[in-house]
Formats: C-alpha cells, structure tokens, sequence
C-alpha cells in the first residue's frame, strides 16, 4: 500500500478516483497540511499554478526528501527545468493508471534507495567518529574524508586544509629504525592497495610528529580496500604508550639497571651467539672478567649511594674504551665480562692491560683512585662456554692472589 499526499487547489482539474482503495488519497490544502512520515509520495496538481508549485515544493524539501510529482496540463522546456530543480518528476494531462503507478513505483524505489544510502553513510560516519584512533578515506588521489579525531591531531578544520599542506599523508612519516617511512610506503602510487592485500601489514608502524608536545607519536597502521571501490579505509591506530612500555621492557630486558651496561643475561645470550660463530669459523675468541679491588670497603666507609657511583663510572670507562666488536656486561655485584672476538690470547692480555692502566688513573668521586683485578683466556679446541668462564674465573683469582690490580691468563 502507497501513502499519497496530493495536494490540490480549489479548482483541482484531475480526477484520480481510478486509484484502488488500498491507497491513502487526501485532498487537502498543503498549508492546513502536516507532512506524515508514512507519506510516500507527494502529487502537485495542475490546479496550482506552477510558480506555486514549486514554492510548495521547495517548502517541502527543506524539511524531507519524499518524491515530489508535478501533474500538468502543458509542459516546455522551461517548465520541466523549473520542476526538476524543485521537485523529482512530472505528469502531463494523459496519463494513464499504468504511466501513473509506474512513476510512483520508480521513485519510491529512488527514494528507498536513497535514504538506506543516507543511513548507511550516517552509519558509517558515526562508526569513523565513535573511533578514538585516527581514521580516513583515501584513493590514489588523496584522502577523500576523515574523523574528527585525524582533524585534532593535525590540527586541521576540514581535510582539504590537510591535502593543502601535503600531497600524500606518507608525507608525514618520519624516518627512524623499525618504523615505515615516505621511502618505502610510497615507493609507487599503490602502496595502499600493496598494504590492504598484505598479510603482515598489522605489523606496519609509523611514527608521525605530535605538533602539540613535538614529540614522535607511534601508530600501527592498518588498510582495508572498501568492497566495490577505489577508495580504502586507514586506520591508526595510536600505540605510542605500548611502544614505550615494550622498549623499556627490551632495556630491562638487556641492559643492566644501575651501570647501562649489558646485563648478564644478554651477555649470555650473545656469548652463545659468538661461541656458535666460533664453532663453525675458528677465528680467535677471548673472554676476559674484571673484579673491582676491595669494593666493599667502597660501601663500608662511604655507604652504597658512593658504591653505586663507583660501579657506574667503572663500567662506563670500559665500554667507552673498547673496540665496536667487543661485547662488555655487568656480570654481578662488582665483577664484568668481556668478550673479545677475532682476538687470540695475546691481543686480549694487551687490550686487558690498557683498560687495567685506564682504570688505574682516574678519579673515582670521594675515594679517589681505584683498581682492578682481570682474568682472562682463549677459546680452546673442545671448551664448551662454562670451560671458558671457569678458566677466567681461576685466572682472576691469581691476579687477585697475587697482589691486585694486575692482569693473569690462563
């Protein structure tokens, strides 16, 4: 069942009493008339002049977009522009019930059609706005729409301020280890489409400036190719916080928290590593522990806050002192690691006794000068790492047993 609205004038000329009983059919005068919300399709008879016509007809499409028929006596050119401007469609005087039905069919098809598109724009606008990650529409040409939330972080009123300032948002990646930049996203025009068919592109993350703190945020960035289209949806998702939290882990993880050096579990890890290189190469591998003399009476006459500092500037000075390839970690309380690859017996016993010398000459803050004891020894045929550390071990011992601040190798 149609709801037709027909509004008439006082010398209404058409008679539609054709139509079937199924259908609403209200004469009435459209200034005592309040729009129904179930109405389907207005009619405009030939009665009103067309001037009012389409007056009556701009009224109502301010306030809906139901489809608007003019029913006429005559047409021209003229006419038929002044009716498609303000209202949808028009009927001349011989109509018959199947012309009649027919358009009102079609455009209440149209008008369907229409509003779920509306609806589903609405939707779909409300889902980009409801998001707090920054989201956007883009071609090959640029970005076409964005939320609310993409407008506040570039500070921007509407997204073509955005395509002002910057031909593509690669643009503003910025380069750094890790993440994807302008280089590699937009090394051709489809790098969106490359990204969408990407089994790993939740793995993608970029960094873009923060202009309010000009601090890098972190994103993950993640492209769907909308179905039917050229377009893609963009989403970026803001994971700077996880970001930081995961690197200070990875630093926890591997650095030793009072001195920044290695700690020992990474020098375990890496001392597999080099053992494994040595297996298979046979270039020379050295390992070497250095034992700060007398440390406890640092923390017995000064306290640990002095302690602390003397372990810092201990270790520091080491590995600021050694080669690129060599790998230096805090082992444990006041005892380091040193392992020293492509380096036999002899060169580790006189980059040991540099570093022994360094350390001897310098001014550790409120107790002055320090020393230390070092052992150290060459991977040899058949050790496995404990034979190696074991070895050292008993090498530092002799130092220390024999008066300090000396180097001893076994």
């Amino acid at each position: 069942m149609y709801n037709i609205l027909h509004i008439v004038s006082d010398n209404s000329s058409y008679d539609l009493h054709f139509l079937s009983k199924n259908y609403d059919l209200k004469n009435t005068h459209f200034q005592n008339y309040k729009l129904d919300t179930k109405t389907d399709v207005i009619l405009l008879d030939s009665g009103l002049s067309l001037e009012d016509s389409c007056q009556i007809a701009k009224q109502i499409k301010n306030i809906s977009d139901i489809p608007i028929i003019f029913l006429r006596t005559k047409i021209d050119d003229k006419s038929i522009e002044d009716i498609l401007i303000n209202g949808d469609d028009y009927l001349l005087e011989s109509f018959s019930k199947i012309d009649f039905f027919h358009k009102i069919k079609l455009h209440i098809k149209l008008y369907e059609s229409n509003f779920k598109l509306k609806e589903e724009k609405l939707f779909n606008e409300s889902i980009m706005e409801s998001s707090s990650n920054l989201l956007f529409i883009q071609d090959n040409y640029g970005i076409i729409k964005a939320n609310n939330v993409f407008l506040d972080f570039f500070h921007i009123s509407n997204i073509e301020e955005f395509n002002q300032r910057h031909k593509c948002i690669s643009e503003v990646f910025m380069e750094y280890e890790n993440f994807y930049a302008k280089y590699i996203l937009n090394h051709d025009e489809n790098w969106l489409d490359r990204l969408s068919h990407d089994k790993q592109s939740s793995e993608y993350k970029i960094l873009i400036m923060d202009m309010s703190t000009f601090e890098p945020r972190a994103f993950q960035i993640h492209v769907t190719a909308l179905k039917n289209s050229d377009k893609f949806l963009v989403t970026l998702l803001d994971i700077t916080k996880v970001t930081i939290k995961s690197k200070k882990f990875e630093i926890q993880a591997t650095y030793d928290n009072l001195t920044k050096v290695y700690n020992r579990t990474k020098f375990n890890e890496v001392i597999e590593q080099k053992y494994h290189v040595w297996k298979t190469t046979e270039a020379p591998l050295s390992f070497a522990i250095f034992d700060i003399d007398f440390f406890k009476q640092v923390n017995d006459v000064h306290g640990h806050v002095i302690g602390d500092e003397t372990l810092i500037t201990f270790a520091q000075t080491i590995n600021n002192s050694i080669r690129d390839i060599d790998v230096f970690a805090r082992w444990g309380g006041e005892e380091f690691t040193l392992l020293l690859p492509n380096t036999n017996a002899e060169e580790a016993y006189t980059i040991a006794e540099e570093l022994r010398i360094l350390i001897e000459n310098i001014e550790f803050k409120a107790i002055g000068k320090k020393t230390c004891s070092i052992g150290i020894t060459q991977f040899r045929d058949k050790d496995c790492i404990n034979d190696v550390i074991v070895r050292s071990d008993d090498a530092l011992y002799e130092a220390k047993e024999t008066g300090r601040n000396r180097v001893c190798i076994r």
